[in-house]
């Protein structure tokens, strides 16, 4: 089967925002959306790696002064879908870390890292 890249941006949306809507991740991914949702980016560079077995993360640099959707520019823009699809789906991540204050602004950007990680217990 070939899938595009459509079809790859389509799934990990949907697998983040499963991770997202889990229970113990609830109030984390209403800051993260919270943080995200106050950019108002005109566009975004996104940055993935991966530890295998444990986590993925990704660092969105955001260009501010837009009226783009935030979530759909930071899918848009993961460089490798179907790699990370792939990894994301191995993993199977249902932990969602992300600490505002780790978070940059500037005039211009604005740096946001989350990670999505296996859960061991």
């Amino acid at each position: 089967m070939n899938r595009t890249e459509e079809y790859y941006k389509t799934e990990i949306a949907v697998e983040i925002r499963r991770i997202m809507k889990i229970e113990k991740n609830k109030e984390t991914a209403a800051k993260f959306l919270e943080a995200i949702n106050s950019v108002k980016p005109k566009s975004c560079s996104v940055k993935s790696g991966w530890r295998s077995g444990s986590d993925i993360d990704f660092t969105l640099a955001f260009e501010k002064n837009g009226n783009k959707n935030p979530f759909d520019l930071f899918i848009e823009n993961i460089e490798d879908k179907a790699e990370t699809h792939g990894f994301i789906c191995g993993l199977y991540p249902e932990i969602f870390h992300f600490n505002p204050m780790y978070s940059l602004n500037n005039e211009t950007h604005s740096y946001i890292s989350f990670k999505l990680i296996k859960n061991e217990e």
